[in-house]
């Protein structure tokens, strides 16, 4: 992960990721006052919440699943622009884990997948990318913000309104 402080003199923590970057069991992360941050691969699990309130680049995935042994589930907030590049699954949201979007999220190659109970909630912002799909009743949920993809696929159950601001520019699939 590479950090970057807001002042005149830019200072820099860089942790070389070479394999997925694990979030402990019950680790409670939150990143602030930073301009922005980068990380080869995500995986939020067991139970653990991620906030985070800087601009963010992920090259790989970012999933979010599981549960703690006392039933918290994952959470991931994307509090900031989020950017997620080069994976066939760009974001995935399963085994009961909850991705928030809580501001802009482009997902610049692969799919947004969630399955097995995940739950993705848009909040605000826009949430772009190639492919949705949604596995599963109650895996999407809004408040507010917009999505725009080329493709949506809703199965199981899956719902997703389309609403002013939204766009699917290619096909919908329902099975």
């Amino acid at each position: 992960m590479r950090f970057m402080q807001r002042s005149r003199v830019q200072h820099r923590i860089d942790v070389g990721l070479t394999a997925r970057l694990r979030i402990a069991l019950m680790l409670a992360a939150a990143v602030s006052g930073l301009e922005h941050a980068s990380a080869q691969n995500v995986a939020v699990t067991s139970g653990s919440s991620v906030t985070i309130s800087v601009p963010t680049t992920v090259n790989g995935s970012l999933s979010v699943s599981g549960t703690s042994p006392g039933g918290t589930q994952s959470t991931y907030n994307a509090n900031a622009p989020l950017v997620i590049n080069g994976a066939n699954v760009g974001l995935a949201a399963f085994q009961r884990g909850i991705f928030n979007a809580n501001s802009d999220v482009t997902v610049g190659s692969g799919q947004v997948n969630v399955y097995l109970s995940g739950r993705l909630n848009l909040n605000s912002g826009t949430l772009t990318a190639p492919r949705m799909q949604l596995d599963g009743t109650n895996t999407f949920g809004r408040s507010g913000g917009n999505y725009s993809v080329a493709s949506l696929s809703l199965q199981n159950g899956a719902a997703a309104s389309f609403e002013s601001g939204d766009t699917i520019s290619q096909y919908v699939s329902v099975e």
